[in-house]
């Protein structure tokens, strides 16, 4: 998967985070404000960009990706599976704030008409669909990690525990969203309290 590479694509795509995260609104947001914060003419939008929703529906796109890549990139230096969970964990934390975002993003879209034209989508691109047997691989691969380590055993199938491993993940995404939580404290020991889980139930 090929990340954006265009200048002024990019430029237009950071400011839109950067007017979100001071609490613009959305609905509001003009193609004149994301520009002008961009330091480029509004009229260079539209070279890019057949509206207002488009632009915004590609900067969400762009960045899970980014923040996908950032993932990888954590997981990679990891040699254990406490290491790898951890580090999901930790992913996890620091892109609530920005998950909780592109949640108001899809819902503006289902408002919006639905882009077709997935080939003008540099941010995906082809390999949209590629992230999806990626993420399988990497839970694989902590897996491989913990039957070296004997955190898991012999006799429990590749597939039931990647699915152990995406319920305990799935577990500290809902824990984080709807607690709200913020105690550093009590956040450590909810990742120490699911790992445990994870280990009880793989061995």
């Amino acid at each position: 998967m090929e990340l954006e590479t265009n200048e002024k694509v990019l430029a237009m795509y950071r400011a839109v985070w950067s007017l979100i995260d001071e609490g613009c609104d959305i609905y509001r947001l003009k193609v004149s404000d994301i520009t002008e914060r961009a330091g480029i003419g509004k009229g260079t939008a539209y070279e890019y960009f057949r509206s207002k929703e488009e632009l915004l529906e590609r900067a969400v796109r762009y960045d899970s990706l980014l923040q996908y890549r950032r993932l990888c990139e954590g997981l990679e230096n990891q040699q254990t599976l406490k290491g790898c969970v951890n580090s999901v964990f930790d992913w996890m934390e620091e892109n609530l704030r920005r998950r909780r975002i592109a949640i108001q993003f899809m819902k503006m879209g289902r408002e919006h008409r639905k882009i077709q034209d997935e080939e003008d989508m540099p941010c995906m691109g082809k390999d949209k669909g590629h992230m999806l047997e990626e993420f399988r691989h990497l839970l694989k691969d902590m897996v491989d990690k913990g039957r070296r380590e004997n955190c898991i055993s012999p006799d429990i199938p590749d597939q039931y525990a990647c699915l152990e491993l995406l319920g305990r993940f799935m577990e500290f995404y809902f824990y984080l969203f709807f607690e709200k939580a913020e105690d550093c404290e009590e956040i450590r020991k909810t990742k120490d309290f699911l790992y445990g889980n994870i280990i009880k139930s793989l061995l």
